[in-house]
């Protein structure tokens, strides 16, 4: 059985591993079998002596141990499961070499643009006494990575063309940003994709998610 190091959305002040909660839905999403171990994110992650880092020596979530191969960085992880677990045609599964690329490059780009745009909001609005000059460019370039996807969800369902790890790495991360007062309301595209993803019984179970959404829906910035 798959065991998945997470941390628990119920209990973390900063409501959940996001990045953990992509794994999570994936594997769900699989129809796997797997165990959640929950950890601290101050007592089980961050001290450099704790045990976890023996298995992720970043000291950050997710990490996956399947059957004793240890993997973590939630895109290598999500790759893994869908090449070793998604059965062709079935849910999660990559397609052709052209489609797989498309899948891999919105993978990458909510890896590697994506997030580190979330972290620059998060970070900046951290800063005490908050700098509205700095505050407001991180907004600015968050939003134009918002306009760039909700152009590639025109007329689409979902981000590569069939559902795939590509819309549950950017699902789980755009939801981050409902948190920090960012209106999604002006991309129609996003807000629809969202829902679409929100309906879903995988998605339903994550609690980081779900409670993303609910935040806000009643901040009033997503339908």
């Amino acid at each position: 059985m798959i065991r998945l190091y997470h941390i628990d959305a119920a209990t973390d002040p900063n409501g959940g591993s996001r990045n953990a909660a992509k794994i999570s839905i994936a594997l769900r999403e699989l129809g796997l079998e797997f165990e959640t171990v929950t950890l601290d994110r101050m007592t089980e992650l961050r001290p450099l002596d704790a045990p976890f880092r023996r298995i992720n020596p970043n000291g950050v979530t997710p990490a996956i141990d399947d059957d004793g191969f240890v993997l973590w960085e939630s895109s290598a992880v999500l790759r893994y499961l869908a090449d070793n677990y998604a059965k062709k045609g079935n849910v999660l599964a990559m397609g052709d070499s052209q489609q797989t690329a498309q899948i891999q490059q919105w993978l990458s780009w909510e890896a590697a643009t994506v997030f580190g745009g979330v972290l620059g909001v998060f970070f900046a609005m951290l800063a005490d006494p908050v700098n509205q000059q700095t505050l407001d460019a991180a907004i600015e370039e968050y939003t134009r990575m918002l306009a760039l996807l909700d152009a590639q969800l025109e007329g689409r369902e979902f981000v590569a063309g069939p559902y795939s790890i590509a819309d549950i790495a950017l699902g789980c991360v755009i939801g981050v940003g409902l948190n920090m007062n960012i209106s999604l309301l002006p991309y129609r595209n996003i807000t629809g994709w969202l829902i679409r993803l929100s309906e879903r019984p995988a998605w339903q179970q994550e609690l980081a998610f779900m409670n993303d959404m609910k935040a806000g829906r009643e901040a009033g910035l997503v339908v």
